[in-house]
C-alpha cells in the first residue's frame, strides 16, 4: 500500500519520461532497502493498483483488495459501471424510433 501512495502523490506529478524513469529507479532501490525479505520483482509488478470495489464484503467495510492484472482491472471496472448505471442512473433503453 505504501508503494501504491508513493507512485499516486509524487509519481503521478512528474511530467517528462526522465524523471519519471529517475523516480522509479529510487522507489526500486528504496523499497529493495526497506523490504528486503519480499521479492522486488513482486514488489514493483504492475498494475499496482487497490480498490475497494473489487470484492464485495457484503457489509458497510471498506476493504482494500489488489488487483493483479489489466484484466481484472477491467472486469471489475465494467461491472462496477454497470452498477452504477443501473442502481443510480436507472438508464432504460429507448425504443429505436426507426425500427
Amino acid at each position: 500500500m505504501l508503494l501504491i501512495k508513493v507512485r499516486r502523490v509524487y509519481g503521478d506529478r512528474l511530467v517528462n519520461e526522465t524523471d519519471s524513469g529517475r523516480f522509479d529507479e529510487m522507489v526500486g532501490r528504496i523499497s529493495r532497502n526497506f523490504f528486503e525479505d519480499i521479492d522486488n520483482a513482486e514488489l514493483q509488478k504492475q498494475p499496482l493498483t487497490f480498490t475497494t470495489f473489487a470484492i464485495d464484503t457484503h457489509g458497510d467495510s471498506k476493504v482494500y483488495f489488489s488487483i493483479d492484472s489489466y484484466e481484472k482491472l477491467k472486469r471489475s471496472l465494467s461491472a462496477k459501471l454497470l452498477e452504477y448505471a443501473d442502481s443510480v442512473l436507472r438508464l432504460t433503453p429507448h425504443p429505436d424510433p426507426n425500427p
